[in-house]
């Protein structure tokens, strides 16, 4: 009896699987053929449920970017921005040492690429929904009590916080090879003075 595929673990696979051939050989030169064995599923899913490498590429690096923000979703919500901004760094911290692939594909799939992506817009409503879960439940919080000033943009603050955790990291951990532990005590001091600026700003 014919089996129904279930698409959505099958996307996940892909994904997966898109996520290891890219970190291995970069993305222009993945193919089909590498990730569908990969996968150990039909090339032709890529093209169906992605749109091509490009609509794959994007949904990758969505798929590395949930990870942090369903476990933030699971840690208590801080006392402080301050506390709130470096509980984040440790937990990408974590994250990045557990999925040191995820990260390396992640920034070397930083390309011009995406900026011609037409699936990038299919997806931007999903990803603003990630943006504002975490700007709504926990930065506007610390903006309320006068952490933040009020004429600070919620979603620039949250997007200037990942380029810094992320810069730091991928620069300390995987290009400079620093142990975790020192990539994440030199992440501690630009978080420092990135919240000193706001702090600045607020006086």
């Amino acid at each position: 009896m014919f089996k129904k595929r279930d698409k959505t673990k099958s996307k996940e696979v892909i994904i997966k699987a898109a996520i290891a051939v890219f970190a291995k050989n970069g993305y222009e030169r993945a193919t089909y053929k590498m990730i569908s064995e990969v996968a150990g599923l039909n090339e032709s899913l890529i093209t169906r449920y992605f749109g091509g490498k490009k609509g794959l590429l994007v949904a990758a690096m969505d798929f590395i970017k949930k990870e942090f923000f369903d476990l933030l979703d699971t840690v208590e919500l801080k006392q402080s921005f301050e506390e709130e901004v470096h509980s984040a760094g440790s937990l990408l911290a974590t994250i990045y040492e557990k999925n040191i692939n995820n990260f390396s594909t992640f920034f070397m799939l930083l390309p011009n690429e995406l900026d011609e992506c037409k699936e990038f817009a299919s997806i931007s409503e999903n990803r603003a929904k990630f943006v504002f879960r975490f700007n709504g439940n926990r930065l506007k919080k610390f903006q309320d009590n006068g952490e933040i000033p009020l004429d600070v943009d919620l979603d620039d603050l949250y997007r200037r916080m990942v380029i810094l955790m992320h810069s730091t990291l991928y620069f300390a951990f995987i290009v400079l090879k620093f142990p975790i532990s020192e990539a994440e005590k030199l992440l501690h001091s630009h978080i420092d003075i990135f919240i000193k600026g706001i702090s600045c700003k607020n006086s």
